[in-house]
């Protein structure tokens, strides 16, 4: 069988556009590619492995043990194992959680422009 050296990398990523499942492998290729004199070819790849890199950390960000809460909350009431009732007390606590993040950042906003 031929090919395959990265666990057929190209077709992962065009699969899974973020490529989660990937980095190792990508990462593998690169230094695959360093090692081998192809020095520009394995730039154009750190690239695309810092873009990727950036995107997945974003996403991460915003996935909040909360957030994750409301969609599971979401598929327990649309699957009838819960009701619309216990979906509001997830989504109330989610927005709770919110409100404190966001008066935490800027309170904390507010304290670095008075040290400024």
């Amino acid at each position: 069988m031929s090919g395959g050296s990265f666990d057929y990398l190209f077709m992962k990523i065009e699969d899974e556009p973020l490529g989660w499942l990937v980095f190792e492998e990508l990462k593998e290729m690169i230094d695959w590619l360093s090692e081998n004199n192809e020095r520009d070819a394995a730039d154009e790849l750190k690239g695309l492995y810092a873009y990727l890199t950036d995107i997945r950390d974003k996403i991460n960000s915003k996935l909040t043990p909360q957030l994750l809460d409301v969609m599971r909350g979401t598929e327990w009431w649309c699957s009838g194992d819960t009701d619309q009732n216990s979906f509001k007390i997830v989504w109330q606590n989610y927005c709770e959680s919110k409100s404190h993040t966001t008066s935490a950042m800027m309170t904390a906003e507010s304290e670095e422009s008075s040290n400024a």
